[in-house]
């Protein structure tokens, strides 16, 4: 009726959009014969009709405090966050929110009514323009939709320089929550925000939480069957969705390039940015055509990229091949003060690992191996150990390793052994620890393996099983390409790999302050010492050895000049130690004059 288009103040973000229940029947939020559910703002409410209630006078208002004299018609509860009036035929005023939350000023205790539940309360909302005064603010969404009162360091800052339609590149450690920085956005934009990542795990669980928050949101990737995926397209084409996340390749895709085109895209993410860079640790081709994908579109939106873990050297490559336009760069830091770091280097790996993870029963982990075979060995000895292990690799079939993601999700079991194709997107809040059972290709991708531990706040460890077979293990995986798929990469890359390759071997060998050795090598400043890793708080004294140096290299010559060939170390160490090993004195390596030159050290 005309005189409860009133009601639709302009406070409250639109106007009437139509009819939910009808013929007395209750509508969908319970409302009866007497009442008419209507949408204000695309949001459903039920209104007690008065035909008393002077709406005119309710048009003329605005931002009117909160009224304790409800006897009033016209009262109007102010509110930070969205909500609307509804008049009672006893002149009353309820307030329904859409945080579910009663109105403080008032008293009023309204029914609840779940509207964040609800995928209509997104549809027919209609597309709020960016600085409108019925923009719903990025605060009252945080809370809303994500059950959060302030953003982390740098998610509002990110936030705020999208909404002023400023391109952004944001570096933010594993964990600190890089995609409330989009998300929030996303769904104070008109649109439809598009997300790029090269993951599908990471699509899975946000899209499921965007769902359960009450936001439309889909993915599109090969996981999904022929009808999920023309489900997803069907949506497309209504406008049903205010987030997208796709794969880089997808934006090759014809067919979608051309539905794009004629979508109003308000917001293009990039996750896992890095990838766009040949200087990166995970260099993806299909990451390149992102710009050119972006120009297509009949309107550009604005772009924002995200990683984790990047240099400056590849920060400067991001924007300039996603051709960002004078991106605001937010750099939180790398540091994470609650995370653990050691190295250590067992003579049994094997057992080492066994023992750190007993040690640490009932808490959840993840033991990273560099193979496959590696996997299997390391999660049949902790599952002889009596301790729930379950295992992740490349080589399982794809129910499988949905069956184990989801036990160690649930910590049915809360142990996961794994190839690195494991973790990425995955938010787990509760593991305490991450072990490396063989030391990583570079310090990236340690980094962001490592910063899967701790993402509730506490503290937890990061233990590095180092032995200098890891090197070769590393190397050959590199120049063999190891278990990526696509094109052999090229000598200038394999280059840059064995480069960043030998810095993690120095990080693995350094007596320094490994958290501080890692802000280095990402450019971050930091004091001399943190007093959370091993070897700040380990005992460490410093010698010359120079001499015995010398004394070993003199040594392996000799004997090398002696024999013709190079032996072991366990023989090195018997003649420098002087042994009357029938062996020694058969070569005749007791005559040479390294023999005996160390007989006062240990073995």
């Amino acid at each position: 009726p005309a005189e409860l288009a009133g009601v639709a103040h302009k406070d409250h973000g639109g106007e009437i959009g139509g009819a939910v229940s009808e013929g007395g029947e209750p509508g969908a939020y319970g409302a009866s014969a007497q009442d008419e559910a209507v949408y204000i703002g695309g949001v459903t409410a039920a209104i007690e009709a008065d035909p008393h209630h002077d709406a005119e006078k309710y048009d003329q208002q605005d931002n009117f405090d909160c009224h304790r004299n409800h006897s009033l018609p016209a009262a109007v509860c102010r509110f930070p966050l969205p909500h609307y009036t509804v008049m009672h035929k006893s002149n009353k005023v309820k307030d329904y929110f859409w945080n579910l939350q009663d109105c403080g000023d008032c008293g009023v205790h309204p029914k609840k009514i779940p509207i964040a539940k609800r995928p209509e309360m997104w549809e027919n909302r209609g597309n709020l323009p960016k600085g409108s005064d019925t923009m719903e603010q990025p605060l009252d969404i945080l809370e809303r939709c994500f059950g959060y009162r302030s953003f982390r360091p740098g998610q509002g800052e990110v936030a705020q320089h999208l909404l002023q339609g400023r391109d952004v590149l944001s570096v933010m450690p594993t964990g600190a929550g890089k995609s409330i920085c989009f998300q929030v956005p996303a769904l104070c934009l008109e649109g439809i925000a598009l997300v790029i990542s090269p993951l599908i795990s990471l699509m899975k669980d946000q899209v499921a939480a965007l769902t359960a928050a009450g936001v439309p949101a889909a993915f599109l990737n090969s996981s999904q069957s022929l009808e999920e995926g023309r489900q997803v397209w069907s949506g497309l084409r209504r406008g049903a969705y205010r987030l997208l996340y796709v794969a880089p390749e997808r934006l090759e895709n014809q067919r979608f390039a051309e539905l794009a085109a004629g979508r109003d895209i308000s917001l293009v993410a990039v996750d896992e940015a890095h990838c766009i860079s040949q200087w990166g640790q995970d260099f993806r081709p299909s990451y390149l055509g992102i710009s050119s994908f972006v120009d297509s579109l009949s309107r550009r939106p604005v772009v924002a990229a995200f990683t984790a873990t990047a240099t400056g050297r590849v920060q400067e490559d991001i924007a300039f091949r996603l051709a960002l336009r004078e991106p605001v760069k937010v750099v939180t830091g790398f540091d994470r003060p609650n995370l653990y770091f050691e190295v250590r280097r067992p003579k049994n790996k094997l057992t080492a690992v066994v023992e750190l993870v007993s040690r640490r029963r009932g808490r959840s982990g993840i033991v990273y191996c560099a193979t496959r075979a590696q996997v299997e060995r390391v999660c049949a000895a902790l599952e002889e150990a009596g301790l729930p292990a379950t295992r992740y690799h490349a080589g399982l079939d794809e129910e499988e390793r949905k069956r184990n993601q989801e036990d160690f999700r649930f910590d049915r079991r809360p142990i996961m052994v794994a190839t690195n194709a494991f973790g990425m997107g995955i938010d787990k809040s509760n593991i305490s620890y991450v072990i490396h059972y063989s030391m990583p290709k570079n310090l990236e991708s340690y980094y962001q393996e490592v910063g899967r531990a701790g993402r509730d706040g506490e503290g937890a460890e990061c233990i590095l099983l180092y032995a200098p077979a890891d090197v070769v293990t590393a190397r050959y995986l590199i120049e063999h390409g190891g278990e990526r798929e696509g094109p052999e990469p090229d000598m200038e890359l394999r280059r840059r790999e064995l480069e960043r390759l030998n810095r993690m071997a120095e990080y693995c060998k350094t007596g320094r302050c490994l958290r501080g050795f890692i802000l280095d090598y990402f450019g971050q400043a930091h004091g001399e010492t943190c007093g959370n890793c091993g070897s700040c708080k380990g005992l460490f004294e410093e010698a010359d050895i120079t001499v015995p140096a010398q004394m070993v290299l003199s040594c392996i010559k000799r004997v090398k000049d002696k024999l013709g060939y190079y032996v072991g170390a366990a023989l090195i160490i018997r003649v420098l130690r002087g042994s009357r090993d029938q062996r020694i004195q058969t070569l005749g390596l007791d005559g040479l004059s390294t023999y005996g030159l160390m007989r006062g050290e240990s073995r």
